[in-house]
């Protein structure tokens, strides 16, 4: 998203991962390991991530995007 953003010429940073790497920070992780409702795609079983209902962060929501690649396919 950030670089089709800045093809439209708007400035963006990807900070992506910067809240996995936060949380292993604060875990003191010597390698990449599981985070409970974190999506990790690059350790095995880091796509297995239940919902959370949270009336709170449902709330805070002010919109949401949906991106569709040239293959048709959601991201």
């Amino acid at each position: 998203m950030a670089y089709d953003l800045s093809i439209s010429g708007y400035q963006a940073v990807d900070i992506g991962h910067i809240d996995i790497e936060y949380e292993w920070f604060l875990q003191k992780a010597a390698d990449k390991e599981l985070v409970k409702n974190k999506y990790i795609g690059e350790i095995s079983g880091g796509n297995e991530v239940g919902e959370i209902k949270d009336l709170n962060d449902e709330n805070e929501i002010i919109a949401k995007v949906l991106l569709i690649t040239n293959y048709g396919k959601y991201i």
